[in-house]
């Protein structure tokens, strides 16, 4: 679920209360639906997309001076680049000069981005206008530019923050327009409710296993000790979902339970025919070939559908 609001949460804090950072990449939080996963970098990336995009639209993005002016070595070309499109590079909030054929300084950055690398944000924002006056006008593209530049701006991995960190930034997000995805289009949060949680783990209604009431215990117990009552299945995780297998022992299982007594019944009715009228065992023996493809091929069917039809039941 990603979405940027779940209904019946309070005061609009839809994402909850932060617990934890983990991976130095995601935020877990807890809301009253159940738990939340936050990519700090790409929901940072958002707010200070529509930070910068806001202040561009009123034609009041705010310089900042660097303490120490900066310079930069690009090629001859890219230094033509800015040289053509130094006006945007005014409006966008910066100060940068050309010094010599191939050197620019820069003296000032838009103020939402004075903690970035003020020299690989400049060269990144003179690549995408580059790359966008070959095929395009550069004021048609703005929006692209001041994406890059948000990247710039935005938290990087593996910094660690702390429980208010945390919290401002879900604060933050649930301000900001279309905070549900990141400039690049992903999500930035996802959401899984108690009752996703409970089927992932197997709890409550989810924890009934087996085919149409058979049952069987593991004959060793799995890697984490587990005890469960396994019945025909193998369980995984994928995407959020229960998955479910049919293993080759699992269909060993299932033949040998159900039809067992069935095919020994067969045969003790083909073996009776064969004496009783005659039939050589040639005979017999191709009629035994003759059915056996098909037979497991409909008891391959019956299993997996059986244990489809459990999974729907579950759900």
């Amino acid at each position: 679920k990603n979405q940027n609001q779940l209904s019946g949460t309070a005061n609009n804090a839809y994402l909850g209360e932060a617990l934890a950072q983990i991976h130095g990449a995601f935020v877990l939080a807890e809301n009253e639906n159940g738990l939340v996963i936050i990519d700090m970098h790409a929901a940072h990336e958002r707010i200070i997309y529509e930070k910068l995009k806001d202040l561009y639209n009123r034609n009041n993005l705010a310089s900042q001076k660097l303490l120490i002016p900066t310079e930069i070595e690009l090629s001859v070309s890219e230094v033509d680049v800015f040289e053509r499109n130094s006006s945007y590079f005014s409006e966008l909030g910066f100060l940068v000069e050309r010094m010599g054929e191939k050197h620019l300084v820069i003296r000032e950055i838009p103020s939402l981005l004075i903690k970035s690398d003020s020299v690989q944000l400049v060269r990144d924002v003179i690549s995408d206008m580059s790359h966008f006056e070959r095929s395009f006008k550069v004021e048609d593209k703005i929006l692209e530019v001041l994406s890059t530049m948000a990247c710039h701006g935005s938290i990087r991995a593996n910094r660690k923050l702390t429980l208010d960190e945390m919290n401002g930034l879900l604060r933050e997000m649930e301000s900001t327009p279309n905070s549900g995805q990141c400039n690049h289009g992903r999500p930035t949060w996802v959401c899984y409710s108690k009752g996703e949680l409970d089927k992932i783990f197997m709890r409550g209604k989810y924890s009934k296993n087996g085919v149409n009431g058979l049952t069987m215990e593991r004959e060793t117990p799995c890697s984490q000790g587990c005890s469960l009552r396994c019945g025909f299945r193998k369980e995984r995780v994928a995407s959020g979902e229960v998955v479910t297998e049919l293993t080759k022992q699992d269909l060993v299982a299932v033949v040998t339970k159900v039809y067992g007594f069935p095919l020994a019944v067969l045969g003790a009715v083909l073996l009776f025919e064969s004496i009783v009228f005659s039939i050589d065992s040639i005979g017999l023996l191709f009629i035994l070939l003759s059915i056996l493809p098909a037979s497991i091929a409909l008891m391959t069917r019956w299993a997996k559908g059986t244990i489809a039809d459990q999974k729907r039941k579950a759900v």
